[in-house]
């Protein structure tokens, strides 16, 4: 395992990227295959608990859920992680193993909500592990080529089963610099387009025999993935190493008012990082979407003062990563979009409701 591959510094195509940096960072395809193996045998008995992802509906981590015949216990990315670090090493074993075991945890640790819940059980591991701390210290990502848990998808559109082989198998692993570490206009390792292309490089790279690339092209049609393997272009990526320094007393920091979320509870933004705009309700086009990416804004704000309708006076403060993976969304399913090339809604959209405060 190489995880010191990374450079500190890249700007070019993300097709050589792939190639120079991922697919060496990779475990060894056989036990990518074998793990994944024994996840499809596992979830052969409707009786064995499934692991997926937590949503808003299933939030509780160490509760177990049922949904028609199937149990189910909920996480964030604490088992996909273990389960990639386990793929490194010379042996592994099979799932069912692991799940006996309580092997992986399925948090590193809980909420006090969690820990008082009736449904809450002590039998899953809690806790992170070296080997998950030091790939963090890396400054790295642990990534998801296919979404673990896709907004507006219900368990009768993507089933439990599907949701766990996203969420557990290697195959649907890879490492990326993390945001926390480095400077990038988006998120590379969630971009939808970087991802399509990622599939076709390992299937093209990775995979080597026919054996194994029928077994990732049938893992891919197992969960549910619609990828057109002919339709692949390159994607352009820019990141650098970020710097440390004292933003609170920079002379060009300009406060911006942030709304009271997790994700933005910083005192100082500089005013050059934030695109912002004003309409009558939630407003986003083509135009907007191309100026947030080339000119590499960090945050989205969008003063709302309706003349009517239905949408409250306040603003949104939203980060890069998060508008920009909205109006992609937008941009595949919307009628709107598709038609005049904007969306918008008389109404706070319900993915960005914690982004908005009221005035």
């Amino acid at each position: 395992m190489n995880l010191n591959k990374f450079p500190e510094l890249y700007i070019g195509s993300g097709l050589e990227f792939i190639s120079k940096y991922i697919i060496p960072t990779l475990p060894e395809v056989e036990k990518v295959v074998s793990i994944t193996s024994s996840l499809l045998d596992y979830l052969k008995d409707d009786l064995n608990l499934r692991y997926v992802r937590k949503s808003k509906s299933y939030n509780l981590r160490s509760s177990v859920y049922s949904y028609k015949k199937q149990k189910f216990t909920v996480t964030d990315n604490e088992p996909a992680l273990w389960i990639f670090m386990e793929s490194y090493n010379n042996k592994t074993s099979s799932f069912t193993e692991y799940e006996n075991q309580k092997s992986f945890p399925v948090a590193f640790a809980l909420k006090k909500e969690e820990r008082e819940s009736n449904h809450l059980n002590n039998n899953f591991n809690i806790g992170k592990k070296t080997r998950e701390n030091n790939f963090s210290k890396k400054g790295l990502k642990h990534c998801h080529i296919l979404d673990c848990s896709p907004r507006g998808k219900s368990l009768d559109q993507l089933s439990l089963d599907q949701r766990m082989l996203r969420l557990l198998s290697p195959m649907n692993h890879f490492p990326f610099p993390s945001p926390k570490k480095f400077e990038m206009r988006e998120d590379f390792g969630e971009n939808i387009l970087f991802r399509k292309i990622l599939i076709r490089t390992l299937l093209n790279e990775y995979y080597e025999t026919n054996i194994q690339k029928d077994s990732f092209k049938r893992f891919l049609s197992i969960c549910g993935s619609k990828i057109d393997f002919d339709l692949v272009e390159d994607f352009h990526i820019e990141y650098k190493i970020k710097e440390i320094k004292n933003r609170r007393n920079s002379d060009d920091l300009i406060p911006v008012s942030i709304p009271n979320h997790p994700i933005l509870n910083k005192p100082d933004v500089l005013k050059d990082d934030v695109l912002e705009i004003t309409k009558t309700r939630f407003y986003v086009n083509e135009e907007i979407f191309k100026k947030l990416i080339i000119e590499k804004y960090q945050f989205f704000k969008l003063d709302v003062l309706p003349k009517k309708g239905k949408h409250p006076k306040g603003f949104y403060m939203i980060p890069l990563n998060i508008i920009t993976d909205f109006i992609r969304e937008k941009k595949s399913n919307s009628h709107n979009w598709k038609k005049n090339e904007n969306f918008h809604q008389d109404g706070i959209p319900s993915a960005l409701r914690s982004y908005f405060k009221y005035s």
